[in-house]
C-alpha cells in the first residue's frame, strides 16, 4: 500500500479532510505515548507520594535536557516538508540521513553533561532528603538510555514530514502495548522479576523501545521504496546538520524556556511540600494527555504549511493554519468540560492522599478554563513552525513565560497561596494565544526560507 497517498489531499482538495487525515493517526501515537506515561504515573503512584514527586522532578530535568533534541525533529519536519511538496524526495532523503547523525551526537552531548548537572538541578529544583536518591536515579538511567528516542523520533519527523504518519504508530502501537506489560512487572516485581519500583519505571521504555528504533532504521534504510534513505555514502555533513539546527535551534531554545520556567514554577510549588509537588506532576502530565488532538493536529498543519509552502501556494498554507486552531480550538473546549467536572476523580485514580486530592483538584479546574486557548495556540505554534518560521514561537514563550507567568506566580503565590500560582500559570497561557494570532495573521512567515 502506498503510505503517501495523502498527498494529493495535501495540495489540493478540502484541507479539513487533509488535516484529519494526516492527524489522525499522529493523535494514535501520542494518545499510546500518554496513556503510557499516565499508567506509568499510576503505578508509581501506588508506591507513595515520595516516588511519585520524584519520578515528577526527574521527568521535569528530563524535559529541560529534552528540548535540544527538539530542534532536530522540528528542522526535519520543515525540510523534508518542504522539500517533498518541492518533489525532490532525495533531498529529504538527504536531510534525513543527516538528522539521524545529528540526534546520535546530541545523545553523546546530552548524556554526558545531563549526568553531570542532574544533581544540582534537583537541589534547584528543592528535592527533599525521602525522594532525592530517587529522582536522581530515575533521571539519570532516563539519560543514559535517551539515545533510543532521539534516534526513533528523527525517523519519525522525517517520516511525517514527508507524509507518511502512520508507520511511525504502527510501531508505536506495538511498543506501547509490550511497555504496558513490562512496566507493572519491573515496578512491582511480579512474575518473580525483582523489584524495582522507580528503577524499574526508568528502564522499561528504553528496553521495549530499542525494538521500535532498529525497526524504524529498517524500514528507511530497507523496505521502504518512498521514502528510502540510501545507506552509503555514510557521510556526516556539517552543513545539512547546521540547515536542520538553523530552523530547529529556535525551537530548542523556546523547549529550553518553556522547561526551565517550568523548574521555577515547581520551585515555588515546592514550598508547599511534597503534596503539592506531587499535584502539580500529576496535573502537568494528564494535562499533556489532553493536549494530545492539538498536537496531532499542530504536527498535520506543520506537514501542509511546509510542503504547500514548497509547492508556491502560500494562500492554502495560511488556510491551513487557521482551520487547524479552530479544530483544536474545539477539540480542547470539548476536553474542558469532563476535566472541570472530574476533577477530583482524575487526581484520585493516582493518587488518594487527601493532600495531593486538595491541591491537584484545584489546578485540574483552573486547567479547564484554558484548554480551549491553549489549543490555539498550539495549533498556530506548530504551522510557524511548519514554515521554519520557529523564531516567532520563541519571541512568544519568552514573552508568555518570563514576563508573564512566573512574575504573575510569584506575585499572586504571595496573596493566595498555592492558588495564586495555579492561577498566574492560566493567566499566561491565555496571553500565549494572543501573541500567536498576532503574528500568524501578519503574514511574514510565508517568506521563509529553509
Amino acid at each position: 500500500m502506498d503510505k503517501l497517498k495523502n498527498k494529493a489531499n495535501i495540495l489540493e482538495g478540502s484541507i479539513t479532510k487533509a488535516i484529519l487525515q494526516l492527524a489522525i493517526p499522529i493523535m494514535a501515537g501520542f494518545i499510546l505515548d500518554n496513556i503510557y506515561f499516565i499508567a506509568d504515573m499510576y503505578f508509581v503512584g501506588k508506591l507513595g507520594a515520595a516516588p511519585l514527586a520524584a519520578v515528577s522532578m526527574g521527568a521535569t530535568i528530563f524535559g529541560l535536557i529534552w528540548t535540544f533534541v527538539v530542534g532536530t525533529t522540528t528542522g526535519i519536519v520543515a525540510i523534508s516538508s518542504r522539500l517533498h511538496g518541492q518533489g525532490d524526495k532525495e533531498g529529504a532523503a538527504y536531510a534525513g540521513k543527516q538528522a539521524i547523525f545529528l540526534s546520535i551526537i546530541l545523545y553523546v552531548v546530552i548524556a554526558v553533561v545531563g549526568n553531570i548537572i542532574t544533581t544540582p538541578l534537583l537541589k534547584l529544583l528543592g528535592v527533599t532528603p525521602d525522594m532525592a536518591p530517587l529522582a536522581e536515579a530515575y533521571t539519570r538511567i532516563s539519560l543514559i538510555s535517551s539515545f533510543v528516542t532521539f534516534i526513533s523520533m528523527s525517523i519519525a519527523s522525517y517520516m511525517r514530514g514527508c507524509g507518511d504518519t502512520i508507520t511511525p504508530v504502527r510501531v508505536l502501537m506495538i511498543s506501547t502495548v509490550f511497555n504496558f506489560i513490562l512496566d507493572p512487572i519491573l515496578i512491582f516485581g511480579l512474575f518473580g522479576f525483582p523489584k524495582l519500583g522507580v528503577i524499574g519505571s526508568a528502564i522499561c521504555m528504553p528496553i521495549v523501545r530499542i525494538f521500535a528504533m532498529i525497526y524504524l532504521l529498517w524500514f528507511v534504510f530497507y523496505k521502504s521504496k518512498e521514502l528510502r534513505i540510501p545507506v552509503y555514502p555514510l557521510k556526516v555533513d556539517f552543513a545539512e546538520m547546521w540547515r536542520i539546527l538553523k530552523i530547529g535551534i529556535f525551537s530548542s531554545i523556546q523547549g529550553f524556556l518553556r522547561s526551565f520556567a517550568e523548574m521555577a514554577v515547581m520551585k515555588l510549588v515546592a514550598v508547599y511540600g511534597t503534596a503539592a509537588i506531587a499535584a502539580y506532576g500529576i496535573g502537568v502530565r494528564f494535562n499533556m494527555a489532553m493536549f494530545i488532538p492539538t498536537m496531532g493536529l499542530g504536527m498535520a498543519a506543520a506537514i501542509m504549511v511546509g510542503q504547500n509552502l514548497g509547492a508556491g501556494k502560500p494562500e492554502r498554507a495560511e488556510k491551513s493554519g487557521w482551520i487547524s486552531a479552530v479544530l483544536c480550538a474545539v477539540m480542547m473546549t470539548a476536553a474542558a468540560i469532563p476535566t472541570y467536572f472530574y476533577a477530583t476523580n482524575i487526581i484520585s485514580v493516582f493518587n488518594q492522599d487527601p493532600e495531593v486530592v486538595k491541591f491537584g483538584t484545584l489546578l485540574m479546574k483552573y486547567f479547564a478554563y484554558t484548554l480551549t486557548f491553549i489549543g490555539v495556540s498550539i495549533g498556530l505554534e506548530r504551522a510557524l513552525s511548519g514554515a521554519g518560521d520557529t523564531v516567532k514561537p520563541m519571541i512568544a514563550s519568552l514573552l508568555s513565560l518570563y514576563v508573564f507567568r512566573i512574575p504573575l506566580c510569584i506575585i499572586l503565590m504571595k496573596k493566595m497561596g498555592l492558588e495564586g500560582i495555579w492561577i498566574g500559570i492560566i493567566v499566561s497561557h491565555i496571553v500565549t494565544t494572543i501573541i500567536y494570532t498576532i503574528m500568524f495573521k501578519k503574514g511574514t512567515w510565508k517568506l521563509k526560507q529553509v
